[in-house]
């Protein structure tokens, strides 16, 4: 308190000259009209520029939480068609009955199960790169589980913490993932060549493959970790294999990893019971 006083007292002339000031600028403009409005209309004017950079605020944090909302919609709307197009496929070939048609839970595709995380942080060590999510273990994230863009095929989990994940792309060439065009059965297996981020080469192709550029590249459900037909990328044309026995195509990425953001985890929830079965040696 002491210290207090003493620093009011060596300030005291500057204090006085504060307090007549403003109760001089207070009086003119209580008796003067004109500087009245002045001031009224200046005060109106900052305060309308302060609430307008509040709106536009809110309006942004209202847009990021309505995106975030769209993005678990989209994710619902993406079990749903992988249902129906699985349903249709079913009906194609077997031509069951109603009944057996619209039964879902014998349904294949609902097998997979569908949430959103952000990505974080991206590692790039040359051709290794990874990307970070801001979910974890705590909110049911597991090793092998799919990542997904709004546009395509994003990688798979690798390593799993209590609040955060990181996932191999891609465009990192230790991930490899089983495709095919959507107009051929012949599968084959997509590799990134390190070239760009927005390339990889589906490779491990027939010589005799019939193709043309502008064909659709497509998940082949062979694996756990994703559902059959989801895109993947645009072929380009052919480029030169590793291999002279095989074709190999230069495959346009449909996920722009630059500008990625928010992802869909997909989780297969027979994948445990798949892998037991494919590790088990008929004798």
């Amino acid at each position: 308190m002491h210290k207090l006083f003493e620093l009011l007292r060596r300030n005291i002339h500057v204090l006085l000259f504060v307090l007549l000031e403003i109760i001089a600028v207070t009086l003119m403009y209580n008796r003067n009209n004109y500087h009245g409005s002045v001031l009224f209309g200046t005060s109106n004017r900052l305060v309308g520029h302060v609430m307008s950079y509040k709106g536009e605020f809110d309006k942004y944090r209202g847009l990021h939480d309505a995106n975030l909302e769209l993005m678990r919609s989209n994710a619902e709307l993406e079990k749903e068609l992988l249902k129906l197009n699985a349903t249709i496929e079913r009906y194609k070939v077997d031509s069951l009955s109603y009944n057996t048609v619209f039964a879902t839970e014998e349904n294949p595709a609902s097998d997979f199960e569908y949430s959103v995380a952000e990505v974080v942080g991206r590692t790039n060590l040359t051709k290794t790169i990874y990307l970070t999510i801001n979910k974890g273990s705590r909110d049911g994230v597991k090793l092998d589980m799919g990542v997904l863009s709004t546009k395509g095929v994003v990688g798979s989990v690798v390593a799993v913490g209590t609040h955060f994940s990181k996932v191999l792309p891609l465009i990192n060439n230790s991930f490899s993932l089983s495709c095919k065009l959507s107009n051929q059965e012949y599968l084959g297996s997509l590799q990134w060549d390190g070239e760009d981020l927005t390339h990889s080469v589906l490779t491990r192709l027939p010589k005799h493959l019939s193709y043309t550029p502008g064909d659709t590249v497509l998940t082949s459900g062979f694996s756990t970790i994703f559902p059959k037909g989801l895109f993947v990328g645009i072929v380009e044309g052919e480029t030169k294999s590793t291999d002279d026995n095989f074709l190999s195509l230069r495959v346009r990425l449909a996920t722009d990893f630059e500008r990625l953001r928010y992802v869909y985890m997909v989780e297969n929830i027979h994948k445990f019971e798949r892998d037991s079965l494919d590790k088990v040696s008929i004798k």
